[in-house]
């Protein structure tokens, strides 16, 4: 048997603390590399999500576990029970 091959999706490019949280977020949203909902929402509204089911993410060599964000008014982020941290982090 041969082991099953992997594709990991890098995301050191999208990593340049330039870019908004939906920029970032959204990508990896639509073509489904984490999952819709996230699954945790901290009170400042920064929202942690999982990559999907059979998909591995990636950055600077290491694997990704969660993919950390928040966009004031956008509906792929849900708000916190507090402050949010800022309009995008």
């Amino acid at each position: 048997m041969l082991p099953g091959l992997s594709h990991a999706q890098p995301l050191e490019s999208q990593l340049d603390c330039k870019s908004s949280a939906h920029h970032f977020i959204a990508p990896l949203h639509f073509d489904r590399s984490i999952e819709a909902m996230p699954m945790r929402v901290e009170a400042n509204s920064v929202n942690a999500f999982k990559p999907a089911s059979g998909r591995e993410l990636t950055a600077y060599g290491f694997r990704v576990f969660a993919v950390l964000g928040y966009q004031q008014g956008d509906a792929i982020f849900k708000q916190g029970s507090g402050q949010p941290v800022s309009d995008s982090a």
